[in-house]
């Protein structure tokens, strides 16, 4: 499990964080067209450069604090 390793590798002043993901659009621009995140008008996917943005925003964290799990979804996902 992902706290497991956190705890180990905390010592070595490794961070470990976990990120879950809603649907991301899969296109080959990072910011794809709205016609790609939307669906009906409802906003259904992320883009990469949100996902990316994910990663960046743990990675920029001060040294010493750990941002441990993060959730990101659109706000209207098909389930």
């Amino acid at each position: 499990m992902w706290v497991s390793l956190r705890w180990e590798a905390a010592p070595h002043g490794v961070h470990v964080g976990f990120i879950t993901l809603g649907a991301v659009a899969n296109e080959a621009e990072p910011t794809p067209d709205s016609a790609s995140v939307y669906t009906d008008k409802k906003r259904d996917r992320l883009s990469r450069d949100e996902a990316a943005d994910a990663v960046l925003f743990m990675l920029s964290r001060p040294a010493g604090v750990n941002v441990d799990e993060m959730g990101l979804t659109p706000l209207k996902q098909i389930v």
